[in-house]
């Protein structure tokens, strides 16, 4: 859910996944901190995660257009862990769309319908499942943009703080 902030949000998932095979977890999410292209995060040293994320981030980029920087281990980020990669019971990956201070990233993120689209078909093409495509509603349409801009600005507030800017 997203009005939870990240312990809930991990309670929340573990409380309807015991082990990994219960699920699997996706964050969305978009970078803050000079650089272009999506990249994703998996569990620690783990190949199956690296698989996935690498899967994942290969797909997605493909559909939009977005320069690929890769998958990457928890273990790398700047304090050797990720809570929502390394906390859940079940799979769980965190895609980084694309840099919000990136006019080339943020012009092809600026397609929310595009976007929704490749990471459903992300997630299908690495389960095997197929994609079917959806038609949407404007009022849809309305809704995943305004969410949208609502969570840039909620990232790129969260960067901010850590950058230790008072916001």
């Amino acid at each position: 859910p997203d009005n939870l902030d990240l312990r809930a949000t991990i309670d929340w998932i573990n409380e309807r996944a015991k082990k990994p095979e219960d699920g699997f977890a996706f964050a969305i999410h978009i970078n803050f901190g000079g650089g272009q292209g999506a990249e994703t995060w998996y569990y620690k040293d783990n190949e199956n995660s690296r698989k996935l994320g690498q899967d994942i981030v290969d797909i997605y980029c493909r559909e939009v257009g977005m320069g690929n920087r890769g998958t990457k281990s928890s273990l790398i980020s700047n304090f050797g862990t990720l809570g929502f990669v390394d906390r859940t019971n079940c799979w769980a990956i965190l895609i980084e769309c694309g840099f919000i201070e990136s006019g080339n990233d943020m012009q092809i993120l600026s397609d929310y319908e595009k976007n929704a689209r490749a990471l459903a078909k992300a997630i299908c093409g690495v389960f095997e499942m197929p994609y079917l495509e959806k038609q949407l509603t404007l009022k849809e349409s309305i809704q995943i943009q305004i969410f949208s801009i609502i969570r840039r600005l909620d990232e790129l507030l969260y960067q901010l703080k850590l950058k230790g800017r008072n916001v």
